[in-house]
């Protein structure tokens, strides 16, 4: 392989290198290129200049565009407040405010500039708002001034139409002005009402001739009313008169004065109306009012009979002369003063038919007003006597229990609750009551017992419900006997017992009682301390009862043999003599002493 090789390309020179350039550099190249650099250099400064110019600018404008929208959100506060502030004060606290705000905001501003333009600005807008900020302080000005004016207004011509002459007078002169020579009306509070801008002169003739319509409708109305409150059609009719004459209370409008005579037409038929209703209703008030005296009269009077013939001290037999003065006079009806005259001269009822007693207070309780309580209470004078069915102070507890049925009070509604639950419990209302006659005198036997532990007039009255619960278990255990009445409570038949053979005892059936333990019974009875007087009373009228029957039975067995019906025994009593020791300890019991 062949090496390439390297051959020069030039030749050496003789010449040093002290010689002389043959090239020289051009002088006004060398400026054109300094003043090219300082051209730019200005242009740099320049735009560094207007940059900062622009910036400037932003930031002041951006300041100042900042500084008022505050002032816009302060005046827009501001202009919120006036609204509940004082009309006469919104001026003075509007310039104060404002003020105080621009001067706030503007110390905020760094920039003098700035500020110098706000201040400047601000002037403007606070002024763009000052206007509608008076405008309404001024329109709320006038709505007071024109409230108070107007009270005044209504107060003037008020005291024009009802006031007395004098009042009037001097009102109207208030009101309307003084008179003129021409005619026509000057001063008064339209005068002043329309000096203060409140109305416009063109409505001052309609502000007059209004107040004299309203002042001659107050006059109608005020006539039409004290006729209406006489109640008395006949002065109704002078002012329906008078109305339809046109020139009475000449400034009402045609329309006001026919719905006014309209109005005293009405008025005077419903008075006429009123007139006879009210005549009907003091007959019937009269008829009431009557029904009650004479119903607290006969009250009265039985009370001091049933007193009398219980033997309570001091109690005295009224008099048939004061029975026949009370009925004179109307204190007493026809009924009530028969009944009392029978009972006064000929004596009480032996006994309570229970069945009527019971039927009078189922009656009742059905009843649905007070007058068809009051016709039941009415049928019982007629059974009262020795020949009657209901006993004196059986008669007074029903008249009281009618009254407070009639009353509709809590404890009338209790007892008749009770009452009615008995009467379901018992099955009163079922197959028995109607086709068993023992069944219905232990039925009514139990309403009647349930009425007298009830009765709203004995201070030692038993509370419904328990009475409800205790009656049930008698009639009952009389039921399971077969009595025609209810059996004696627990304590008592617990107390009669009869000897087993192996040396036991047993409760007494009461069909297997004899006069002895009729008389162990009323002593058990008369000593107890656990029964109220009117639990006693009770008991003993079943003792009544149950005596009744030992006199029944015996007087069938001994019938063939003696004549004599009288038994005797502990201690000799004759069963009629129990009978009357029973009877006067009944009516100890329901009328207790101290």
């Amino acid at each position: 392989m062949r090496v390439p090789q390297y051959k020069s390309q030039t030749q050496r020179t003789n010449k040093t290198g002290g010689g002389t350039l043959s090239v020289q550099a051009n002088p006004g190249a060398l400026s054109a290129g300094l003043d090219a650099f300082a051209g730019f250099a200005r242009n740099v400064q320049q735009q560094g200049l207007n940059f900062y110019e622009q910036e400037l600018k932003t930031q002041r404008a951006s300041a100042l565009a900042g500084a008022e929208t505050e002032l816009d959100t302060k005046l827009d506060q501001r202009q919120l407040e006036a609204l509940d502030q004082d009309p006469d004060a919104v001026k003075g606290n509007w310039e104060n405010t404002t003020k105080l705000d621009v001067e706030q905001i503007a110390r905020q501003i760094s920039d003098p500039v700035v500020a110098r333009r706000f201040r400047a600005k601000a002037i403007d807008s606070i002024g763009n708002k000052t206007l509608n900020v008076l405008k309404d302080a001024r329109n709320r000005k006038i709505d007071k001034m024109s409230g108070v004016y107007a009270l005044r207004e209504d107060q003037l011509i008020q005291t024009i139409a009802t006031g007395n002459k004098a009042e009037a007078n001097q009102a109207e002169l208030e009101l309307l002005g003084v008179p003129q020579p021409d005619g026509k009306l000057a001063g008064g509070l339209y005068d002043e009402m329309l000096g203060l801008g409140l109305f416009k002169l063109e409505n001052l003739v309609n502000k007059r001739q209004g107040a004299f319509e309203r002042i001659d409708n107050l006059k109608a109305e005020k006539e039409l009313t004290a006729a209406t409150l006489s109640g008395d059609p006949s002065q109704v009719l002078t002012v329906l008169g008078k109305l339809s004459d046109p020139s009475y209370l000449s400034h009402l409008k045609p329309e006001t004065r026919n719905s006014l005579v309209t109005r005293a037409n009405s008025l005077v038929n419903t008075l006429q109306n009123q007139k006879n209703s009210e005549a009907d209703r003091q007959i019937r008030l009269g008829e009431k009012n009557k029904k009650i005296r004479q119903g607290n009269n006969f009250n009265d009077f039985m009370g001091k009979v049933r007193d009398a013939q219980a033997g309570l001290n001091g109690a005295e037999m009224p008099s048939m002369v004061d029975i026949t003065k009370s009925y004179g006079n109307d204190g007493i009806s026809d009924k009530q003063f028969e009944a009392l005259q029978t009972v006064v001269l000929s004596g009480d009822a032996p006994v309570n038919n229970t069945q009527v007693v019971s039927d009078i207070y189922t009656q009742i309780d059905k009843a649905e007003n007070a007058e068809e309580i009051d016709a039941i209470v009415a049928t019982v004078p007629s059974k009262l006597g020795p020949t009657g069915t209901i006993k004196l102070e059986t008669a007074i507890a029903i008249q009281k229990y009618a009254e407070s049925s009639k009353g509709d009070t809590p404890e009338a509604q209790d007892i008749k609750f009770y009452r009615s639950l008995l009467s379901k419990a018992i099955g009163q209302e079922g197959y028995a009551e109607k086709y068993v006659a023992s069944a219905a005198l232990r039925q009514a036997d139990a309403m009647d017992a349930f009425a007298t532990l009830t009765d709203p007039t004995s201070p030692t009255r038993v509370e419904p419900k328990i009475a409800f619960n205790r009656i049930k278990v008698m009639y009952a255990r009389g039921l399971d006997e077969d009595l025609t009445f209810v059996s004696p409570t627990t304590k008592v038949r617990e107390f009669i017992v009869t000897q087993e053979g192996n040396g036991s005892t047993k409760v007494k059936n009461i069909k297997n009682w004899t006069v002895d333990d009729v008389n162990k019974a009323v002593q058990f009875i008369s000593n107890s301390r656990s029964l109220r007087p009117v639990e006693k009373a009770l008991e003993l009228e079943t003792l009544g009862q149950i005596q009744d029957l030992i006199k029944k039975r015996d007087e069938a067995l001994d019938a063939p043999l003696s004549s004599e019906p009288e038994i005797s025994g502990a201690g000799g009593a004759t069963s009629d003599g129990i009978l009357d020791n029973i009877k006067n300890m009944i009516k100890n019991a329901q009328n207790p002493t101290r």
